[in-house]
């Protein structure tokens, strides 16, 4: 598929994601240099998203609810507590209505064989950091706060594997 490319502070377009409903912006972690363009590999990673299998949500939202789960054990905070916090409860047999992917982010992924893509977002339980989903050939494997793993060192021990 063509896709219209920008530069600023990041390679960037948009792509409709079917599961999601509607369009977001899709960033680009440029392979070597901040304005090198995105490679044939990197836009085959964005093409990967329109094969995703049918039961992508309910994988998402069960990462979603282990993530909130943690996030919740971290703070110290039960659930009534977060809800008094909040001003409302979060409902966990429904977690996918608590948070909303606005974002996609391409990695960096040099030589690796595997397809890695992050679903980024909001979500309620923690408004400040958001919601970061990574997935490894289609398949989620982590579920966290947004705090720039793409573009850490850590994100080298994922290329390795």
């Amino acid at each position: 598929m063509p896709y219209d490319f920008t530069f600023d502070i990041f390679w960037q377009t948009k792509k409709y994601i079917e599961f999601i409903g509607h369009e977001v912006p899709v960033y680009f972690i440029s392979e070597t240099s901040e304005k090198l363009e995105p490679t044939k590999r990197q836009i085959e990673l964005l093409d990967s998203i329109d094969n995703l299998p049918d039961n992508i949500q309910s994988e998402m939202a069960s990462y979603a609810r282990k993530d909130y789960k943690s996030r919740l054990e971290a703070w110290g905070l039960s659930p009534d507590e977060l809800a008094e916090e909040n001003g409302f409860e979060i409902d966990e047999e429904n977690i996918d209505g608590h948070f909303r992917i606005n974002q996609v982010v391409i990695p960096r992924v040099n030589e690796c064989k595997h397809t890695y893509v992050f679903f980024a977002g909001e979500c309620d339980w923690d408004v400040e950091h958001g919601i970061e989903f990574l997935l490894k050939d289609g398949v989620p494997i982590r579920c966290s706060a947004q705090e720039g793993l793409s573009t850490s060192a850590e994100w080298e021990d994922y290329l390795a594997q």
